[in-house]
């Protein structure tokens, strides 16, 4: 009879506590957040749309490189780049735009390419909501980025501080009705018990 009792009163501690950390507010990453595959583009020296593809990045810049480049920076994002239908050596360099939300002409940010002489900048310029790079070859890129030079980005966040997530009250305050009653059915059937 004890151990049917302890089992409860251990299901019951364990659904508070789950019930409560679920509920607790948590800081997003500090990173922007971009769909770099849809929002790039790749343009020739003419302007002419070049199509780019993207595949799991294959090198990835220590922290000493992403330092060295952008003093406070965080790697935001790491992928290879190709241009299949692009020849560099007889088609010239191309330049590459990339989404970068709450990017502003001071936000310091920078596109890395791992070339023949390991990462180096390739960034052009850093405007409105964008970062732009010229290659002259592809394949391994990084973007990075000093979250705290960031502005707002639509989406809650500000000079790189991070949206609370989590689930609302409103689950709280049922959970906590669910084991009041949990609790005073327990309570009850265990008055009867003893009155027997």
């Amino acid at each position: 009879m004890k151990t049917s009792r302890m089992r409860k009163l251990v299901g019951v501690l364990l659904s508070a506590t789950m019930l409560f950390t679920m509920t607790m507010g948590v800081f997003a990453a500090g990173s922007p957040s971009a769909d770099f595959k849809s929002g790039t583009k790749a343009v020739d020296k003419n302007g002419n749309a070049v199509t780019v593809t993207f595949a799991a990045a294959t090198q990835t810049p220590d922290e000493g490189t992403i330092k060295a480049v952008v003093p406070n920076g965080t790697l935001v994002s790491a992928f290879d780049l190709t241009a299949p239908d692009w020849d560099f050596e007889k088609d010239g360099a191309l330049t590459i735009t990339f989404p970068l939300p709450g990017a502003t002409s001071s936000t310091k940010a920078a596109i890395l390419h791992f070339g023949e002489n390991g990462w180096e900048d390739v960034t052009t310029s850093v405007g409105d909501g964008v970062i732009t790079a010229t290659f002259t070859s592809l394949s391994p890129v990084a973007v990075v980025v000093d979250n705290s030079t960031l502005t707002n980005t639509g989406n809650g966040t500000s000079n790189g501080t991070s949206p609370k997530t989590g689930e609302s009250s409103l689950v709280l305050t049922l959970g906590l009705i669910a084991m009041a009653a949990v609790a005073g059915v327990y309570g009850l059937n265990r008055k009867k018990a003893y009155n027997k």
